[in-house]
């Protein structure tokens, strides 16, 4: 989660941490369920998307007087968002075995191997 480690919390800071505490439980629970996403991705792309919630409130995209139904909605799209990212980037890379044949200019795939890289 992202903790602030100054004493002095600004405002801010204040309603983004008591946003964010209302707010773990039912993202994780989205993720997992939605995405089946282990603990520790859903810890990442929480914080993440914190961290993009946070800047979009500095930039005054995001109002920040208004951390409820429609920030919650809204922050949930930037979860999405994330979760979506980190499936891509999973799914660019696909481990196989293969055999070498010294005797041959190609690599022998096992057929479940071919059906893997396809999907």
């Amino acid at each position: 989660m992202l903790i602030s480690l100054r004493r002095n919390k600004d405002e801010y800071e204040i309603k983004l941490e008591a946003f964010a505490k209302k707010q773990w439980q039912k993202t994780r629970a989205y993720l997992i369920g939605r995405y089946s996403l282990s603990e520790d991705e859903c810890a990442d792309i929480f914080q993440d998307s914190l961290v993009i919630l946070w800047k979009n409130i500095n930039k005054k995209k995001v109002n920040s007087e208004d951390l409820g139904l429609s920030s919650s909605t809204y922050f949930l799209t930037i979860c999405r968002n994330k979760t979506m990212e980190l499936l891509r980037s999973k799914s660019k890379y696909v481990t196989t075995s293969y055999e070498i044949n010294p005797n041959k200019d190609y690599h022998v795939f096992l057929e479940d191997q071919v059906e893997k890289i396809l999907s």
